[in-house]
C-alpha cells in the first residue's frame, strides 16, 4: 500500500462522480449538481464553515491520479462547497442557493484555500481500507470511536469555559456518593433536569448554572437511587419521560408520592390557533399526552412532509368513532418516511439495497429494481453499531430491548397497511406511538 502527501491545487482536484452516496452520474457538473439536490443544506453549512474558518487541518483529502489531475476519493463535500462559492455560476443553482454563495464569495472569496494538502494513493483500492475506518463506525476499536452524550457535553463544556449540563452534574453527584450509573444515558438525566417540578421533588437546584442541594444530602442520594433503579429497568424508555407532563407523573411513581394523580396544578395548554384550552379526558388507561404533541414537530429536524404529518397528527386526535382507521395507517407510513428520509440523506439506502441484491445473486435470485427496504430492514440497518448512524449505545440499547420484547408494535404497524381484517384500537395506537415511535423520532432527531 503506497501513498505519499502532496499539495495540489483546488483546479486540479475533480469530484469522485462514483461518490458511495449518490448513484454514479456521467460528469463534473452533474456531480456538483446532485450534491447539491442531496445534501443541499449540509453543503451550504459546509461552505459557510470553510469560508469563515478555512479547512479542518486534521483532515487531509484522499485522491488518486487521474490523468493530468486528481480524483477525489474522501473530500468531495469539501470540493463541492469550495467550487460553488469560487464560481456560484459553475452550475444551474435557484435564486436563493445561489444568492448565498455569490455571498460568500464577495466576503470570503479571497481567502479561500487554492491548494489542498492531500493524500495520494496509487489505486483507489491501496485508499478503501481508510474510506472504509472513516464511515463505517466504530469497528471494535480500529475505526473512529464516538462520544457518547455525557462525553460530548463534557468537552463542550471544557471547550467554552461553560458549566457542565445539569445531566452531568446530576451524573458527577451520583458517583460520588456510589450511585452505580452505568447504565444511565446522559440525555434522560437532562430532560428530568430540565423540569422544575422533578427538581423539586428531589431536592435540588440550579444557582448559576451550578448543582445545589436544596434538601438533606441522604434525602436527595434516596431519591436519586430510586431514579437510577427506576431507569434501570426492562420496562423503562424515553417514552414515558418525553414531555414534562409525563415526567411529572414519573417522578411521582418513582418516589412514592401520594396522591400523584391529583398533587399537579391543572396546567393550561396553547393549542395550534394560539387559543388556552384544556385536554379532554380520554377513556381508558392512557392519557391525550399519549399522542403526537406539539414538541415532536417542532423539534424533528428532516424532511418537510414529515414535519408537517407530525402537525397533522397532533391536530387529530385518536376517536376511535372518527378517525381511528386513518390515524393508525398515517403512524406507521409516516415513522418509516422518517427512517427513510435520514437513512437516504446519509447515503445508508443505496447500500440496504446492495447488500440485498449481493443475498439475492448469493442464493441464485434477482432483485427487483424497484425494491425498496421495509421498516424492519431500515430499524435493523440503523441500529447497527457498525453503520455509525445511531452513535449512542444507550439508544441503540433502548429501541433494540422494545423491538425484541414488543415485536407486537412491529406487527400492528404492519396490520395497519397490509391486513384488510384487522381493525385498529384507540389505546394500541396511542400505545405504540408512546412506548415505539416517539422514541424513535427522539433518536433519528439525533442524527446529523
Amino acid at each position: 500500500m503506497s501513498y505519499k502527501k502532496q499539495s495540489i491545487k483546488i483546479t486540479d482536484l475533480l469530484i469522485n462522480i462514483e461518490n458511495s452516496r449518490f448513484d454514479p452520474v456521467k460528469n463534473q457538473e452533474q456531480a456538483l449538481s446532485i450534491m447539491i439536490e442531496k445534501i443541499k443544506s449540509k453543503i451550504k453549512n459546509l461552505a459557510e464553515d470553510i469560508s469563515q474558518n478555512g479547512l479542518n487541518p486534521g483532515k487531509l483529502w484522499y485522491v488518486v491520479k487521474n490523468d493530468s489531475k486528481f480524483l477525489v476519493l474522501e473530500g468531495n463535500r469539501r470540493l463541492t462547497a469550495i467550487k460553488l462559492v469560487s464560481n456560484p455560476d459553475l452550475i444551474d443553482l435557484d435564486k436563493e442557493t445561489k444568492s448565498f454563495f455569490q455571498g460568500l464569495k464577495d466576503n470570503f472569496g479571497k481567502s479561500l484555500p487554492k491548494d489542498i494538502d492531500c493524500i495520494v494513493f496509487d489505486s483507489e483500492e491501496d485508499a478503501y481500507r481508510w474510506i472504509q475506518l472513516e464511515h463505517t463506525g466504530e469497528n471494535n476499536g480500529i475505526g473512529l470511536v464516538k462520544w457518547d452524550s455525557e462525553q460530548t457535553d463534557r468537552f463542550k463544556a471544557q471547550a467554552s469555559g461553560s458549566k457542565l449540563t445539569k445531566g452531568v452534574q446530576v451524573l458527577d453527584f451520583m458517583r460520588k456518593n456510589e450511585l452505580y450509573v452505568q447504565n444511565i444515558n446522559v440525555t434522560n438525566i437532562d430532560r428530568l433536569m430540565g423540569t422544575p417540578y422533578v427538581r423539586e421533588q428531589i431536592g435540588i437546584g440550579f444557582e448559576k448554572g451550578s448543582l445545589i442541594l436544596d434538601d438533606d444530602k441522604k434525602n436527595i442520594v434516596d431519591d436519586l437511587n430510586k431514579v437510577v433503579d427506576a431507569m434501570s429497568r426492562s420496562n423503562f424508555n424515553v417514552g414515558k419521560i418525553y414531555s414534562a407532563d409525563l415526567r411529572k407523573k414519573w417522578i411521582d411513581d418513582v418516589l412514592g408520592n401520594e396522591n400523584s394523580s391529583t398533587k399537579h396544578k391543572e396546567e393550561k395548554k396553547i393549542d395550534n390557533n394560539g387559543s388556552n384550552r384544556k385536554d379532554e379526558d380520554v377513556g381508558g388507561s392512557l392519557a391525550k399526552i399519549d399522542w403526537v404533541t406539539n414538541d415532536e414537530y417542532e423539534l424533528y429536524k428532516g424532511a418537510d412532509r414529515v414535519k408537517d404529518i407530525l402537525k397533522e397528527l397532533n391536530r387529530n386526535k385518536p376517536n376511535k368513532d372518527v378517525n381511528i382507521n386513518i390515524l393508525a395507517v398515517t403512524l406507521r407510513v409516516v415513522i418509516e418516511l422518517a427512517i427513510y428520509d435520514k437513512l437516504r440523506d446519509k447515503g445508508h439506502i443505496k447500500k440496504i439495497v446492495s447488500d440485498q441484491k449481493t443475498a439475492y445473486e448469493a442464493d441464485g435470485k434477482e432483485l427487483s429494481p424497484n425494491w425498496s427496504p421495509g421498516l424492519k430492514a431500515m430499524l435493523k440497518f440503523m441500529l447497527n453499531e457498525a453503520n455509525n448512524i445511531v452513535t449512542d449505545p444507550q439508544d441503540r440499547k433502548a429501541i433494540g430491548k422494545i423491538m425484541s420484547e414488543r415485536k407486537d408494535f412491529i406487527e400492528h404497524l404492519d396490520f395497519y397497511i397490509h391486513n384488510v381484517t384487522y381493525s385498529p384500537t384507540e389505546t394500541k395506537i396511542r400505545e405504540i406511538w408512546q412506548t415505539f415511535c416517539r422514541p424513535i423520532f427522539d433518536i433519528i432527531s439525533k442524527i446529523k
